[in-house]
Order: structure tokens, then sequence, then C-alpha cells
């Protein structure tokens, strides 16, 4: 289990600290062994780890991998052969962690790499060249990953509680509906009006044009197979 939190676009860098100061706790309990923030061009982001696979100086999120970098949250089944397809294709591993994998294939495979991911994950990844953010979710939505923007910046977060409270909006009464009748809230929606969560096997990508967010659609890379026969 690892905390991801973070902001793309405009925001002022004492908000961002004065938010993460509040937050800090709650972060860092997700990931108790590390925690580290990058801040690039208009990305900011902090990630808190649970050391499970390698060591302290394996798989230091977030990480950068050339023109890429990935927040991560999760574990992958197919960690292995994706990295023997990667190695055939000339990329080369430092570490034996999953985090650099998943790295490797956004480079090589760009969004199509959530397709070749067999596993349960959030992912937050910046291109530094294109200047685009995507938040991806696994195929079931075993991980959560939060989001919510306005204008100017979009803030992202694993839980709902890491999220700004002046950017969550007002409470969604129809939740409340929701809530009673299934039992919980669908996807995206939330108990707030400005907050949704990502959709289980989706991908969603945010960028900026004339310094103002700018969303492309959510874009589904996975559909559960329904076979009717018996």
């Amino acid at each position: 289990m690892c905390g991801i939190l973070g902001n793309f676009g405009y925001i002022e860098h004492e908000d961002f600290s004065a938010h993460l100061k509040d937050v800090y706790d709650l972060l860092s309990r997700r990931g108790p062994d590390q925690v580290n923030i990058i801040d690039i061009e208009n990305f900011l982001a902090v990630h808190s780890r649970l050391i499970v696979q390698g060591n302290e100086n394996d798989g230091i999120q977030p990480m950068r991998y050339k023109d890429i970098i990935i927040l991560y949250n999760g574990n992958l089944y197919n960690k292995d052969s994706l990295r023997l397809a990667l190695k055939e294709h000339g990329y080369i591993f430092k570490g034996i962690s999953d985090t650099e994998v998943v790295a490797a294939a956004i480079h090589k495979w760009g969004n199509k790499a959530f397709e070749k991911f067999n596993g349960f994950f959030s992912i937050a990844c910046f291109n530094v060249i294109k200047k685009t953010l995507t938040l991806a979710r696994d195929r079931l939505g075993q991980k959560p990953l939060y989001y919510c923007n306005n204008d100017k910046s979009v803030f992202f977060g694993s839980t709902e509680n890491l999220v700004p409270k002046n950017f969550i909006g007002d409470i969604r009464k129809e939740s409340f509906y929701d809530f009673i009748v299934y039992g919980f809230i669908p996807s995206p929606n939330t108990m707030f009006n400005n907050l949704f969560s990502v959709n289980p096997g989706s991908y969603i990508e945010f960028y900026t044009k004339e310094k103002k967010i700018c969303i492309n659609e959510e874009y589904q890379y996975w559909k559960p197979v329904i076979n009717n026969e018996i």
C-alpha cells in the first residue's frame, strides 16, 4: 500500500506545501518507509511508499524514466514477462521493482501499456515533453484514485481525504440515494460534486491550453467479456 498526492496546472507552491502539511500524516500512513516529492514544470507530486519489493534504493518514487514521471501504487503479476519483453526492445533495468517495469512499459507503449498490465494498480503519469497528466486504474478498480479540477489545476490522490476540501465542492445529494439503492456510490461519482473517481479499467488525460486545464474524454481500455453460454 502506497500513498499518492499531486497537482498538475497552475497553483502556488505555498498553497500546495500548506495542504501537504495538513495531510502528511494521512499520506505517510499509506507508505511509512519513504516519502518523496517532485516539482517539475507545472507538476507537483508526493509519493509515500511501503517497501514490498527491492530495498530503499530500488523503486524510489516519484520515478522519472526518460521523459515520463510516474507515481504508482499496486502490484503487477506479469512484471517478469513484461520485463523480458522490454529487454528485447533494448530497455535496461537497474533493480527488481515492478515500478521500473511500469515506467518502462508506459515509455515504450504509451497508454496502450495499461492494456498489458495484469494486476491491481493506480497510476499517475506526467509526460514532461507533451505536458500531459494521465491517471489510470486497474481493470476491476481494486486500487482507488480520485481527482478534482477547476480551470487552473487538477488535484489527484489515492484517497478522498487527500484532496483539498476547497476543491471538492458541496455534498452531492444524489449520492445518498445511490448508497441506499446500491450499497455504494457508482464510479465516477463520490459524495462530493467536484470529486471524482477514475473508473475501473480506464484512464483519463489532462493537458494545458492557454493556461487552462483541459480534459480528454475518459478511455475505457478494458471491458469484461460476458459469455451467456452455459
